[in-house]
This record gives C-alpha cells, sequence and structure tokens, in this order.
C-alpha cells in the first residue's frame, strides 16, 4: 500500500543555500492486528513472571497512565538498581525501524526480548518464563486461541508482545491535523521552528547525538 502523502500545508523551508530536506507527511496505516494475538500480547506486557525477580513486567517502565513511560529521568530495573536510560514511550513505536534510544533494534521483535533478558532490567530466561507460562491453564488457552495450539515458545512470546504494540495509536493532536491539512493547528512560529528538523543533513547529524550513549 502506498503511503498517503501530506497536503501542500508547508511553507518553504528558510534554510542555508544547499540544505535539501525531506518532507513530513502523515504515517501510514498499519495492518490490523490479531485480536487474540493482541489480547495475548497485552496480558504478557502487564506479567512480571517474564522477569527474573517475577515482581517486574514491561509495563513497570512502560505505564500506559503515564503515555507508556514511567516519569522517571532514568527508570529502575532489576533490585531497583537504577538504569542508565530513561523509558521513551512506546505509542509510536510500531512505526519505528530504530528502537532503543541507541537505535539497536530494528524491529519490535527485535525489541521485545532484550529488556527482558537484560541482567540490569528484567533479567528474566526464556526457559523459566516458558515454564511459568505453560503452567498456567489460562496462558496455555491464550496461546491457543492466538496460535491454534498451547505450546509456549520463545517467538510467541516476542510476536504476541510485538503485536500489542503495534495495536498502539497516539491520540491526534494538533501536529497531525497540521498534516491531514490544516495549516491553522500551527501558529507561525511553531512552523518556523520545524524547518531545522525538516533538514536531512540536521535530523542524520543528531539522532543519536548528544545521549551519552
Amino acid at each position: 500500500m502506498t503511503p498517503p502523502q501530506a497536503k501542500p500545508v508547508f511553507a518553504p523551508p528558510f534554510l542555508e543555500p544547499g540544505a535539501t530536506f525531506t518532507e513530513f507527511g502523515p504515517v501510514p496505516e498499519l495492518p490490523e492486528q490479531p485480536r487474540d494475538l493482541v489480547r495475548l500480547g497485552e496480558r504478557l506486557f502487564e506479567e512480571p513472571l517474564l522477569s527474573g525477580s517475577g515482581q517486574i513486567a514491561c509495563s513497570s517502565c512502560h505505564n500506559r497512565e503515564l503515555s507508556f513511560t514511567d516519569g522517571l529521568s532514568r527508570s529502575f530495573g532489576h533490585d531497583r538498581k537504577r538504569l542508565t536510560r530513561n523509558a521513551p514511550s512506546l505509542l509510536t513505536s510500531a512505526w519505528m525501524n530504530e528502537l532503543f534510544w541507541d537505535g539497536r533494534a530494528a524491529s519490535l521483535e527485535d525489541q521485545a526480548p532484550m529488556p527482558i533478558l537484560h541482567p540490569d532490567e528484567m533479567r528474566g530466561d526464556f526457559a523459566v518464563v516458558r515454564e511459568r507460562l505453560a503452567a498456567s491453564t489460562a496462558y496455555r488457552q491464550a496461546f491457543t486461541d492466538a496460535f491454534g495450539d498451547d505450546a509456549v515458545t520463545d517467538w510467541r512470546i516476542v510476536a504476541a508482545l510485538a503485536a500489542f504494540q503495534r495495536s498502539l495509536n497516539p491520540r491526534r493532536g494538533r501536529w497531525a491535523r497540521y498534516l491531514a491539512g490544516d495549516p491553522a493547528a500551527l501558529n507561525e512560529q511553531q512552523q518556523r521552528g520545524l524547518d531545522p528538523a525538516r533538514a536531512e543533513p540536521l535530523r542524520d547529524q543528531f539522532l543519536f547525538h548528544g545521549l551519552q550513549l
């Protein structure tokens, strides 16, 4: 499917001679995720049994009431260890191809197991996680609903978590209305502030700079 094109609401950017830019546009529609797979993923997202301690869930650092963040400058991990970075929001993660603050994961399927297995974050072990989930009649039924049988595998856990994250949708604010063709959604100062972000050299230069990775 061809991504929808932005309506011509952008004024010519005020850039230095020779600078190039790629225009912003509305994000493409995503395929609808299977309902039972999303339900399983949502349940796993809230499940502390994925962690080594049995006390930390994905939602511990990505609280839906805080736009899927934890509101902290640096998140807490296993044994209340203070981590080196904060938890980014997941609301737009479905459209990203560089995940984590350092961009080390190329997809949600790549991303999902990393915090589970990280010794400072959830310190999980998939062999233990599989055993815990398979011991639950409710989970075996949820896996059957999502996949057709009750086998609990690493890939299925990851696929369900990824499907849940792809089902998230941010609320439409002024930026979305502007992209949809409403030039009054942003004032003149806000529109001028877009110019540096529209310059390709700047966007490339600052993608992961200044983050103390």
